[in-house]
């Protein structure tokens, strides 16, 4: 079982477990090269547990840069892009995408382009962590804006899913905002975020 701390420094975000520490060939790929969309870690043992350190270069965390503001349809999708973006590069590297953090805590913006924590320690598939990313979305989504509240309830809905494609979901959301018809099913849906947003 992992138990995540984390404390925030100027230019660091630190993130403890309890797991010992392993220097696996992924930490060693990570440290050895500059990989576009992730921040730059490093990591030692402690006391037969482990402490990772993330280089956030003055950045923002999602939680805090939305602290007093709503999120927009086409943050949304510029973060979501930008996640399915480094989750291909990594593979040029062989690393492990259920490892990357998705909470609003550990994705970090600066100059509209965010960056994410690779925690070895991360025992939640990539697929679970963005739709729980996807709740966010729907807490902070702009509730006076229809397109992002449709956007924020489409990824939410569909990523319910054990599998899906993100890709595929963006296409079909592209294709319903063309025929620009909206079901009673979708109303409902837009009603029930606005209550929530309410609560």
């Amino acid at each position: 079982k992992i138990n995540q701390q984390s404390r925030v420094a100027e230019s660091e975000i630190i993130i403890d477990s309890v797991q010992p520490y392993r220097e696996n060939y992924q930490m060693r790929m990570i440290k050895n090269n500059r990989i576009p969309g992730l921040l730059r870690v490093s990591g030692c043992g402690m006391e037969g547990a482990s402490r990772y350190y993330y280089h956030t270069g003055h950045s923002q965390s999602l939680e805090t840069y939305y602290k007093n503001k709503d999120i927009k349809a086409e943050e949304i999708l510029k973060l979501t892009r930008q996640f399915l973006s480094v989750m291909e590069k990594m593979k040029d590297y062989m690393l492990e995408p259920n490892y990357l953090m998705l909470s609003e805590k550990y994705i970090f913006e600066k100059d509209e382009n965010y960056f994410f924590c690779f925690f070895p320690e991360n025992e939640k598939t990539w697929q679970v962590s963005y739709h729980e990313l996807t709740e966010y979305f729907v807490r902070k989504v702009d509730y006076q804006d229809l397109e992002s509240i449709q956007l924020a309830c489409m990824l939410h809905k569909e990523t319910l899913k054990e599998t899906y494609d993100i890709e595929s979901i963006l296409q079909s959301m592209r294709k319903k905002q063309k025929t620009g018809k909206k079901s009673p099913k979708k109303r409902r849906s837009e009603k029930k975020v606005r209550e929530k947003k309410t609560e």
